[in-house]
């Protein structure tokens, strides 16, 4: 993501997330959390978490974590 020294914008993580939907990228949960500072988690019968305008669906296994598909409302 960045250098050390190197000063990030406080809306990298957004738009991040906007590539993701754009290019429909299947993120970890641990990608997810690093971006959005919170750990998706839905329940049982459950299959998306809302993040403000963002929707984190979830895609199947990425590894030993769960993959999730951004999209935007």
């Amino acid at each position: 993501m960045g250098y050390i020294g190197e000063k990030r914008s406080h809306l990298a993580e957004y738009e991040e997330l906007e590539k993701a939907v754009t290019h429909k990228w299947i993120l970890s949960t641990a990608k997810v959390k690093e971006l959005i500072g919170v750990t998706p988690r839905v329940g049982k019968d459950e299959m998306t978490f809302v993040w403000g305008s963002f929707t984190f669906t979830k895609a199947g296994k990425l590894g030993n974590q769960m993959g999730w598909l951004v999209s935007k409302s």
